[in-house]
């Protein structure tokens, strides 16, 4: 029997309906919910440079030189690794399945690789950029900065340092491109929106402290402390090895009466600690600054306060990582209120004459920022002292004519 074009046509039309009618009962799942799966899935996918363009692409992301063949042919490579960022971007949830049961060896191999995918994401930003594809640097910039606060759902310490990292590489990028373009109010308004965004996802210093707080009690029994006595070898820390030596003496023979007095000095620091970040910033700071003095530095000599051992190795000076929190945050607020600044320029075609009222706030004094007009454009200038750096900070942009 001769069977038509037509016929076949018609035939094979019908295989495919029944072919699908079969598949919708065999549905596919749905993709992840969880971004940290498409952040480990993008550190796979692009193969890692060796050292010299690593550099390359390092001072690339910092805007220290132009984009040039040989990098831009290298982050082309890594475009599915950016695709996978940029879609991980998009989810609310990120569980990086970190094992916190496994206190000082629960694993964070994850931070190094998001900074090396920060890099090449900021690198494509920069490429992008100088092709004047503003929207599209801008949206690599976000995806970025979502990477960081994605990181920073962490409660380890580190993982708020690394977030802070790419917050202000990411931050800085915004600053060189919003100072070297004219982008449309749509841009800028969608820039705000996201920004204002990510800032309410930010983690409060205390989440961090909290957790550290937390896991370093755990190692507070006879057992626990003898599990930490590796971890402490003579030389450990410069500015404490006169108590690192004998700290080792004194956790060999440890009992439980040494670890219930360790617990309690320990809880009772961080008890000050805890009220000291809800005061404003200088007072904080020179609370911080008093504390690590009364619980640290002056319980060196371990021998004269053995109950002080465990606070004085497992506790960070609290000073700064605070100081390190709302320099960033300061940043991040000089940030937002510019692009306030920048959407009054394109709404009005010049800059306000003073800051407008609400906007995002320094928190070095707790006030405004002090705005003030250049030639060709503004700066937004803290007037509260960073205790820590005992420096003003200062933020310049440039406007486009």
């Amino acid at each position: 029997m001769k069977i038509t074009k037509r016929k076949w046509i018609s035939g094979m039309g019908i295989i495919f309906v029944i072919m699908a009618q079969q598949l919708s009962a065999l549905a596919l799942p749905p993709d992840p919910e969880n971004a940290a799966l498409l952040y480990y899935q993008a550190f796979c996918s692009y193969e890692k440079p060796d050292a010299a363009l690593n550099e390359k692409v390092w001072n690339l992301s910092e805007g220290k030189i132009p984009p040039d063949p040989e990098t831009i042919k290298y982050i082309e490579s890594c475009r599915r690794a950016i695709e996978l960022a940029t879609k991980a971007a998009k989810l609310r949830q990120c569980d990086w399945g970190i094992l916190y049961s496994e206190k000082f060896y629960a694993g964070m191999g994850h931070g190094a690789e998001a900074r090396s995918l920060f890099r090449i994401i900021a690198a494509k930003a920069r490429i992008a950029f100088s092709q004047s594809q503003y929207d599209a640097a801008l949206e690599c910039c976000l995806t970025a900065r979502k990477l960081g606060i994605n990181v920073g759902r962490s409660s380890l310490l580190v993982s708020f340092l690394v977030d802070k990292a790419i917050e202000d590489r990411a931050n800085q990028v915004v600053q060189d491109i919003l100072s070297d373009s004219k982008l449309e109010l749509r841009t800028l308004e969608n820039l705000k929106a996201r920004l204002t965004e990510f800032d309410s996802m930010i983690k409060p210093i205390e989440f961090y402290f909290k957790a550290e707080q937390e896991l370093m009690a755990l190692y507070m029994t006879p057992k626990q402390i003898q599990d930490i006595f590796d971890l402490i070898p003579p030389n450990e820390f410069t500015d404490k090895q006169a108590c690192c030596q004998s700290a080792r003496e004194i956790i060999l023979n440890a009992d439980e009466e040494f670890a219930r007095k360790n617990l309690s000095f320990y809880n009772r620091a961080w008890s000050e600690i805890y009220p000291a970040i809800q005061l404003p910033y200088p007072q904080a700071f020179e609370k911080l600054v008093e504390l690590k003095g009364e619980y640290i530095d002056s319980n060196m000599d371990c021998g004269k306060n053995p109950e002080s051992v465990m606070t004085v190795l497992l506790s960070f000076p609290w000073n700064k990582v605070y100081n390190y929190s709302v320099q960033h945050k300061v940043f991040s607020n000089a940030l937002l209120a510019a692009v306030e600044i920048y959407i009054i320029v394109e709404k009005t075609g010049k800059l306000p004459d003073s800051l407008p009222e609400g906007l995002a706030k320094d928190l070095f004094s707790g006030g405004d920022f002090e705005y003030r007009k250049t030639e060709d454009g503004f700066v937004l200038r803290c007037q509260g002292e960073d205790l820590e750096e005992h420096k003003f900070h200062e933020y310049e942009f440039k406007v486009k004519k």
